[in-house]
């Protein structure tokens, strides 16, 4: 009984332990309630908290010089690439993108290290599940092709 208590102690502490270093992992990614800010010079990656195939869009402020943001993927060959999201941001501007399973970070790089140091804010507006995404109900101008969509669609079900 005290051994199946003891192992049972362990168990609870080891569990916490873990998911306490987990939230704090996830503390420095860029998420929906969570903003990151930060100064680079050359070039910096920005950790995100998405799931795959959510819908994201966001937002990026910096305060001189002129950055690309892109998005850090790494396929499973191991192999680094990065999706250009924005380029030539001088000011701030708006990004969006599907994460899929090699979505890394955001990476921002700095188009002119002369400028020295730029201060920069990244946040996410909007996050769609899956599961939330819904396409758009399709409207045919046209009634012919209205009764022929009806009648293909009747036909299928």
């Amino acid at each position: 009984m005290i051994t199946a208590k003891r192992l049972m102690h362990v168990l609870c502490a080891s569990w916490l332990f873990s998911s306490s270093q987990y939230s704090q992992a996830n503390e420095g990614a860029l998420s929906l309630t969570n903003n990151i800010k930060g100064v680079l010079s050359t070039e910096v990656d920005v950790p995100l908290n998405v799931a795959v195939g959510d819908y994201i869009e966001g937002q990026i402020v910096i305060s001189n010089g002129e950055v690309n943001l892109g998005l850090h993927e790494i396929e499973q060959t191991e192999k680094n690439k990065m999706r250009l999201l924005l380029e030539s941001v001088a000011s701030g501007d708006q990004f969006r993108f599907v994460a899929n399973e090699a979505t890394q970070s955001l990476r921002l790089i700095s188009l002119v290290p002369e400028d020295g140091e730029i201060e920069y804010s990244l946040s996410i507006t909007k996050q769609i599940p899956v599961v939330d995404q819904h396409p758009p109900i399709r409207t045919y101008l046209s009634p012919t092709i209205k009764t022929l969509v009806s009648k293909i669609q009747k036909n299928n079900q």
